[in-house]
C-alpha cells in the first residue's frame, strides 16, 4: 500500500494545481473513485452515486453507497479538498446520519488528504467523535502524513472480506471507554496498532461469532503477544528498562476492559507481564549474541542452496536480508517498487528517495527475475508480484516470512544458528558485523535504514568500543587526521 499512498500523494499535489473549482464531484471522481475502484476493490458496478437517503422532513443525499455482499453497504462522504482545514465534527455527524438512516455500520469520510474510517459499533458512547476507528491523513506539502501505511484497512478485502479492520474497531471502542492525554493515547496506539497489524498479518481474518458478540479478541492468547514482542526484537533479546513492561501493559488494560465493559466475555491477558517476565528473563540467560552470528561458511551454504532451486524471488530476499540488512516492511516496499527505480547502468536501487550501492548478486537475480516474468508472460507493475484470480498484486510479508520458515529452516536441521533464522535475526547479524568489521555508525545507518539507537540496541557496547580502539590503533580511518581541531591542538 505504500505504492498507493506515494500515487494519491503525487494525484493531490496535481489536482491541488490544476483544479480551480476543486468541488466535491471534482475530487470524487478524479481522485476517490480511483482509490476506491483501483487500490481497496470495491466494483463500480456496485456504486450508487448521490443515492437519496430515507428522510420525513427533506431530501438527503449520499454521495456514494456501496452494495457489499448480503446487503451491507459502504456510505462514501467526500468534503471539498483543503489544504489546510481538516474534516470536522459537523462533517462526522453527516456521516454518521447517512449510516443511521441506511442502516450501514461502515463509512468513509474524505477531503482527498485526510480519510477517516467511521464504525457505528465503534464507541461505548454517543460521541460522535468516538467512532472515528482509523483517521490517516496524507503528506500533501506542509501537511504531516499518519498512518498512512493503514489504507489498506478501508479496503473491501480487510472490512467486509477477512473483517481484520474490526480489531481497529474494537481498538477504538477501547479508547471510548478512557479520557486518555494526547501523550497516552499515541503510546497506546503506537503498540495497539503495531500489535494487530502484525496479528492481522500472520492470521488473515478476523473471527466472528454469531450474535455479534467480538469474540475473536478471545482467540488470540497471551503467547501471540509474545511471539510480536520476540519478532520486534534482534535475536530474541529481551526488552530493556520498562518498554516490555509498558507494552504488556497497553494490550493487557485494552483486553481487561473489554471484558469489564461486556464487550468480550474472557480476558485471555490476565497474566500477560507475568508470563511475559519469565519468558524475557530465560531470554537474557541465553547464549552471547556473537555465538549466533552466522559464519561466512554458513552465509554461502544458505545463498547456494537457494541459488540451486533457481527462484529469484527466495534468492533477492535472502540478499536484501543478508548484505543490507533489510526488515520485512521494507523488503516488502522493494518489491512494491516498479521496474524503472532499478538502474543497472549506474549499479543502484532507488528506495523512498535513497539510492543504495546494487551488488552484483542482486543485479544477477533481478535480471533473472524478468527473464522470468518473460517467458511466463507476465507483465508486472511492481518488481516481485503474486497472482491472485486473474490480477497480480506486490508480494506482501508472508512471502518474506516463507523463505525463512520452508526454506532456510530446513537446510541444516542440526545448526540452531540457521534453523531459527529470521529476517529480524538476519538484520541484527548485518549490523552487528558492520559494526564489528569498521563500518561507521553513518554507513551501517544508510546500508540498513536503521536508526542510530537501533543499531545501538542491536549492538554491545564492547563491540563499537573495540573496533573504534583497533581503527585508532591501526591507523584505519585515523580520528586524528579528521578531527575538526587538529590545527589547534596538533596530531
Amino acid at each position: 500500500m505504500n505504492t498507493v499512498i506515494k500515487q494519491l500523494r503525487k494525484k493531490l499535489i496535481q489536482f491541488e494545481k490544476e483544479s480551480e473549482r476543486k468541488s466535491e464531484d471534482d475530487l470524487s471522481n478524479q481522485i476517490i473513485l480511483w482509490l476506491l475502484e483501483d487500490c481497496l476493490g470495491y466494483e463500480r458496478s456496485s456504486m450508487h452515486w448521490e443515492k437519496r437517503l430515507p428522510s420525513k422532513n427533506r431530501n438527503r443525499f449520499a454521495d456514494i453507497v456501496i452494495d457489499i455482499q448480503e446487503g451491507e453497504k459502504l456510505i462514501v462522504e467526500t468534503k471539498k479538498y483543503d489544504s489546510q482545514k481538516d474534516l470536522d465534527e459537523e462533517d462526522i455527524q453527516q456521516l454518521i446520519d447517512y449510516l443511521s438512516r441506511e442502516n450501514s455500520l461502515w463509512g468513509i469520510l474524505t477531503n482527498g488528504r485526510e480519510i477517516l474510517l467511521i464504525n457505528m459499533r465503534a464507541s461505548a458512547n454517543i460521541n460522535v467523535m468516538e467512532k472515528i476507528v482509523l483517521r490517516i491523513n496524507v503528506a500533501v506539502g506542509k501537511q504531516r502524513g499518519k498512518n498512512e501505511k493503514y489504507i489498506s484497512y478501508l479496503s473491501k478485502e480487510k472490512i467486509f472480506d477477512s473483517r481484520v479492520t474490526n480489531y481497529y474497531r474494537d481498538i477504538a471502542y477501547f479508547f471510548s471507554l478512557h479520557k486518555l492525554s494526547k501523550s497516552s493515547r499515541e503510546r497506546y496506539e503506537n503498540t495497539l496498532y503495531n500489535f494487530f497489524d502484525d496479528y492481522a498479518e500472520i492470521n488473515k481474518i478476523y473471527i466472528e461469532y454469531a450474535g455479534g458478540k467480538h469474540q475473536s479478541l478471545e482467540e488470540i492468547s497471551e503467547k501471540d503477544v509474545i511471539e510480536f514482542l520476540k519478532r520486534d526484537r534482534p535475536f530474541g533479546r529481551p526488552y530493556s528498562g520498562q518498554i516490555p513492561k509498558a507494552k504488556c501493559a497497553h494490550i493487557g488494560a485494552m483486553f481487561k476492559d473489554l471484558c469489564d465493559s461486556g464487550y468480550i466475555k474472557e480476558n485471555r491477558m490476565s497474566r500477560l507481564l507475568e508470563r511475559a517476565t519469565v519468558v524475557f528473563a530465560s531470554e537474557e540467560n541465553s547464549n552471547d549474541i556473537a555465538e549466533k552470528v552466522l559464519s561466512l561458511q554458513e552465509m554461502k551454504v544458505i545463498l547456494s542452496g537457494l541459488e540451486e532451486q533457481n527462484k529469484p524471488s527466495k534468492v533477492i530476499i535472502f540478499i536484501l536480508c543478508g548484505y543490507y540488512g533489510f526488515d520485512r516492511a521494507l523488503i516488502v516496499k522493494f518489491f512494491s517498487l516498479p521496474w524503472t527505480c532499478v538502474d543497472y547502468e549506474h549499479c543502484y536501487f532507488e528506495l523512498e528517495g535513497k539510492k543504495y550501492p546494487m551488488v552484483e548478486k542482486l543485479a544477477k537475480w533481478l535480471k533473472e527475475k524478468q527473464r522470468e516474468y518473460k517467458e511466463k508472460g507476465v507483465k508486472p507493475t511492481a518488481i516481485n508480484v503474486i497472482r491472485k484470480g486473474e490480477k497480480y498484486f506486490p508480494a506482501k510479508k508472508d512471502t518474506v516470512n516463507a523463505l525463512f520458515d520452508e526454506d532456510i529452516k530446513i537446510m541444516d536441521k542440526n545448526n540452531e544458528r540457521i534453523n531459527t533464522l529470521t529476517p529480524q535475526k538476519m538484520r541484527a547479524i548485518v549490523i552487528y558485523n558492520m559494526c564489528k568489521c569498521g563500518c561507521t555508525l553513518d554507513e551501517v545507518s544508510y546500508l540498513t535504514n536503521a536508526t542510530v539507537s537501533q543499531i545501538l540496541r542491536y549492538v554491545p557496547e564492547d563491540v563499537i568500543e573495540k573496533n573504534g580502539m583497533k581503527i585508532w590503533k591501526s591507523g584505519k580511518k585515523d580520528g586524528r587526521r579528521h578531527h575538526p581541531y587538529k590545527e589547534i591542538f596538533g596530531i
